[in-house]
């Protein structure tokens, strides 16, 4: 088994991608919300000083306000992440920023990979942010959704593979990714 030594791309630049992903998909979303007849057609009730119970009142009140966009969102979101890392292994910003999705035998994932990845993505951060919390915990720094869907963010540029002995360049057979110290991803 041949062994391409990779650096793993750190918690505040995934942080920061996440973030400005985050932010094209709402632009998208909202842009979305416009087009479509229906969800942003009920108007607002009334503001008041306190933003907070006005918040939580529509949140109880008014649930046609925000199930409506917030599912545009998420489905933008799945969307977003799914086509790009499917077909390039990254999304845009974190391409810019030096990251690219692997897999652990070293391939870029597939588009079903990719939508499983991002469909843990949203259902594990929704509630409570539980994904993201494993990488902050975790002793390697891999978020859940990355665990489960046997996926790595790397930092670019990702080293060519090394041929095995006697085999030719990229037969990709029995390669995998292993940390400088020698643990095998």
């Amino acid at each position: 088994m041949t062994t391409v030594l990779v650096r793993e791309a750190s918690l505040t630049r995934r942080a920061l991608a996440a973030a400005l992903d985050l932010g094209l998909s709402a632009s998208f979303a909202g842009f979305l919300v416009r087009l479509l007849p229906g969800l942003s057609r009920e108007p607002w009730p009334p503001r008041y000083w306190n933003l907070l119970d006005y918040g939580v009142d529509v949140a109880l009140h008014h649930p046609r306000l925000w199930i409506g966009p917030l599912v545009v969102f998420l489905g933008a979101m799945v969307v977003w992440e799914t086509v790009w890392t499917g077909l390039l292994g990254a999304t845009p910003v974190a391409r810019g920023m030096g990251m690219q999705v692997r897999t652990l035998s070293g391939r870029r994932p597939g588009p079903l990979r990719a939508l499983w990845r991002s469909l843990t993505w949203v259902a594990l951060s929704v509630p409570g942010a539980i994904g993201p919390a494993t990488g902050l915990l975790g002793r390697r720094r891999r978020m859940l959704h990355d665990i489960l869907s046997g996926c790595l963010v790397v930092r670019l540029p990702v080293p060519a593979r090394v041929p095995e002995s006697g085999g030719t360049e990229g037969t990709g057979s029995g390669e995998s990714l292993a940390d400088p110290d020698g643990r095998t991803r």
